[in-house]
């Protein structure tokens, strides 16, 4: 009797068990094993995920241009700041600006890595009138200044230009 009880549950819950099922092997290859711990623990509508990847979806959306904000985006989603603050670090194991900020510096690697595209320019792309701050900020968040992309891209490395005659 209790075995039919629990069939008729997964019968019923078909949907939200198979949304929940999607979405533990998503944390796990985004995210790893460590940081799926930690998402367990809060529990989200099917609405909040929605919420969530639209913010998500918002900050791709504003990569060439300076952070919109958390105001923004919290009245955006729906949620108050303090939520989607929460929210995005609990799933995300980063702010909402580290993880826009990131976003930011793979896309001008990728620019300087297929483009011809001088630093400064790429730096005006993404909202920093100050290309030391952007090459700072590139630095930190890819181990490696922008300068370094252009020589290798060209086959310049670094390297041989100190060793030339």
């Amino acid at each position: 009797v209790s075995q039919s009880r629990y069939v008729r549950y997964i019968r019923r819950n078909k949907n939200t068990i198979n949304q929940l099922i999607v979405d533990f092997f998503e944390l796990y290859i985004t995210h790893g094993i460590d940081n799926i711990n930690s998402v367990q623990n809060i529990h989200l509508s099917n609405n909040d995920r929605i919420k969530i990847k639209e913010v998500e979806q918002l900050l791709f959306d504003h990569v060439h241009t300076k952070f919109p904000g958390i105001t923004f985006l919290a009245k955006h989603a729906g949620f108050s700041e303090t939520k989607l603050k929460y929210i995005f670090k609990t799933i995300h194991n980063k702010t909402i600006l580290e993880y826009f900020q990131e976003i930011q510096m793979r896309t001008a690697y990728d620019i300087l890595s297929t483009t011809n595209s001088k630093i400064s320019e790429v730096a005006l792309q993404f909202g920093y009138n100050n290309p030391g701050k952007f090459t700072a900020r590139f630095k930190k968040e890819m181990n490696l200044l922008p300068s370094e992309i252009s020589n290798a891209e060209s086959g310049k490395s670094s390297v041989n230009q100190n060793n030339k005659v």
